[in-house]
């Protein structure tokens, strides 16, 4: 049994994941091609140098869930149609717990795995495959405009908060 009672708790763990590896993180995001929201989106940009908007590196998602491997596997492969890199996020043991036909599936998918123990501990149990998809300018561009939304946003809270 794990230590997290609602999924929401996850959360927090994986931004802090997500924001070491270079991210600007922003929650409950509809990807595009998906159909659906996204738990937790990351957006990689290049260096910022003057004024136009940085190129978009990388964006990726995560998908979190305590247990039912399968329904988090099918939301994070649809994200795979909309971002260069899709994981699930979910508690140790879920993994193995999880049907047989479900984990032959992640395997092949791309759809990387990612593990948090009960201390917060988050580790890369299967690396998500990079599909490398084409962005068009104006999606960087509007990526680029709810980053800095969300910066400020967290920003305003922050100043607030004291």
């Amino acid at each position: 049994m794990t230590a997290f009672k609602l999924e929401k708790e996850l959360t927090p763990f994986f931004v802090a994941w997500l924001e070491e590896r270079g991210f600007d993180v922003v929650p409950e995001y509809g990807v595009p091609g998906s159909g659906g929201i996204c738990d937790l989106v990351g957006f990689r940009f290049a260096e910022r140098v003057g004024r136009p908007i940085p190129r978009l590196i990388e964006f990726v998602a995560i998908e979190l869930k305590l247990k039912r491997l399968m329904e988090v596997y099918e939301q994070a492969r649809s994200n795979l149609y909309g971002v260069d890199r899709s994981w699930i996020g979910i508690p140790v043991g879920v993994y193995e717990r999880g049907r047989p036909e479900t984990r032959r599936l992640l395997l092949d998918s791309g759809v990387g795995i990612l593990e948090i123990s009960d201390d917060g501990a988050i580790s890369e149990l299967l690396t998500a495959r990079p599909q490398h998809q084409k962005i068009n300018d104006g999606d960087w561009r509007n990526y680029w405009r709810l980053v800095r939304r969300h910066r400020n946003r967290k920003k305003l809270e922050n100043d607030q908060n004291g």
